[in-house]
């Protein structure tokens, strides 16, 4: 279980697919704390529910919480995406719910953009 150095801090993340594109979106993460990483390995270990269930809840878990905000993240339409963080996860492909919340999970220091309160 990675354990953040500072719980709270906060980074921005661009998704690989967008990466070296004109306008990717900008996502900016947060670490989860103690009790947020407890609270994932709680929902891996539930009783009576599909490995895969158990992943995607807490994949949408994570997202949840660890994305604070971002820049540049548009409807195919053109407009701007403008929803609470904690219902942005709806609208993200599993694919990307994935990689959000592995780069959530992540502590690697020289990704740190600011600390948290």
């Amino acid at each position: 279980m990675p354990i953040a150095l500072r719980p709270g801090t906060t980074r921005s993340y661009v998704l690989e697919r967008e990466r070296g594109g004109q306008s990717p979106t900008t996502f900016h993460l947060r670490t989860l704390t103690l009790q947020e990483e407890y609270d994932c390995l709680a929902m891996l270990d539930e009783v009576g529910v599909s490995e895969s269930l158990r992943m995607r809840k807490m994949i949408d878990h994570v997202v949840s919480v660890g994305l604070v905000k971002w820049d540049g993240w548009m409807y195919d339409d053109g407009q701007p995406v403008e929803v609470a963080p904690a219902e942005a996860a709806s609208l993200l492909s599993g694919d990307d719910r994935a990689e959000l919340a592995i780069a959530i999970r992540r502590t690697e220091p020289a990704q740190v953009e600011k600390s948290g309160s």
